[in-house]
Order: structure tokens, then sequence, then C-alpha cells
């Protein structure tokens, strides 16, 4: 064999083994599969003040992210807790699930769907003027149960190489949610008479009083007024804050 037969030879190798490099991928982090960057901006509205603590509601954060296209195109969703106060044990579910627990979060697709938003290509289909002109956007729901009071960061992003995190063409924003109060201690009120002839006894029908609230849950269902040395409970309002 000849020098120059030989060099061909190595050469030849040398090609074939960067065609097989070029050719290799590695999945995507997110199990979704790689979309054009369609998203060209992101929005959100939140569904009820956020209060911390174990009785508080859970905080709906509904996330809109918008295309520039008429068409119906595949986005991929994403959401990654980026900042907690200190102390916080906020983590992500490790299954979407209707309800969302104690100290945790979840991405779906509904607000009370079973599909991780980051799971599968989501279609952006829908149009509304009052969101995104006559563009189509998708919308993906950030359910969370904080669980201390403090300030909370959240990137939301396009995943579009579905590599896990932000990079390359992904089109990102921040959430900062500022989690108030704590939902663990009981509603506290003092009673006092509005007058000084008025008393807990006056009369058949009860009193005048004034109500001072010391302290409000994050859903407040019931206000009750306990009359003294009697067992009654008058119900004065039911109401969501």
């Amino acid at each position: 064999m000849s020098t120059k037969t030989t060099f061909k030879r190595v050469a030849l190798v040398a090609v074939a083994a960067l065609g097989l490099g070029v050719l290799s991928s590695v999945a995507p982090a997110s199990g979704v599969t790689a979309t054009t960057g369609y998203v060209t901006s992101i929005s959100t509205t939140t569904d009820n003040a956020p209060v911390a603590g174990a009785n508080a509601a859970e905080t709906v954060h509904n996330v809109f992210f918008k295309t520039s296209t008429t068409a119906t195109v595949n986005i991929n969703p994403a959401a990654i807790l980026t900042s907690t106060p200190a102390g916080s044990v906020l983590a992500r579910m490790s299954t979407t699930n209707a309800t969302t627990t104690a100290n945790s979060w979840q991405f779906n697709t509904t607000v009370n769907g079973t599909t991780a938003s980051d799971s599968a290509n989501v279609s952006a289909s829908t149009i509304a003027a009052a969101v995104n002109t006559t563009k189509t956007y998708s919308q993906q729901f950030l359910r969370v149960k904080y669980d201390l009071a403090g300030t909370y960061v959240w990137t939301l992003y396009e995943d579009v190489d579905g590599n896990g995190y932000v990079s390359g063409a992904d089109l990102s924003t921040t959430l900062t949610v500022v989690v108030s109060g704590s939902g663990t201690t009981a509603l506290k009120a003092t009673v006092s008479a509005t007058n000084s002839t008025s008393s807990t006894l006056a009369t058949a029908r009860g009193s005048l009083v004034k109500i001072t609230l010391l302290m409000l849950l994050a859903t407040l269902q019931t206000l009750m007024l306990v009359v003294e040395s009697r067992s009654l409970c008058q119900v004065l309002q039911r109401f969501h804050m």
C-alpha cells in the first residue's frame, strides 16, 4: 500500500467521523420538540392576592404567550422559580394534580388540569382583541401555594429548543410576586358598644356594636358575632376577598 493511499483512507475516516458528529443530537431536557420561536411577548394577570401559609388559598397566575401571527402555531411555554425568600421550601410538584398541595407550585395548560405546560407542544390558537389584537396566543396557568411571606421571582419563557433553560432565541420575562400575611392565624376582632347605653345584653333583639378586625385571612369565608352569655352566633357577612 502506497503512502498516498494510506492518507486517502485516513481522510475518509475523519470525514465520516465528522459527519456522524453533525447528525448526532441531544434530546430536549423538557421532553418537547424544538419549535420556531413564535412568541413575541408574555404578559400575566393574577386572580387573587397572594397570601402565604397552610390555610391560604391557591394563587393562580394567568400567563399569556402571545405570537405575532394570525395562524395556529406550536409553542413551548415554560416557567422557572428563580428567587424565593430566605427559608422558603416552595417546590414544583413532582406530578401534576387538579389540586395544588401546600408549599408547592405547578404550571399547567388548564386551570384545574393535570397536563404540564412544558411537557408537550402547546397550540397557540386563541384570538382575543383585548389580549393580543388579531394575533394568536396561548394562556397557561401558574398555580402556587406560597409558604412564606416575601418576594418571589419567576422566569417565564418560550423554551424554543426544549433544553429546559433560557438560551438562544428563547423569549423570556420575569414575574415578581410580593406575598403577604400568613394563612395560619385565625381571624381576630374586638367588639365594643357604639354608645354609652349599648351592651351585648341590651335588648331581646341585640345591640348595636362596632367590630374592629385585627387580621384577615386569604379567604375570609364567614364573619360571626358571638353574643355574650348566649349560645347564639349571628352570621353578619359572607364574602371572599
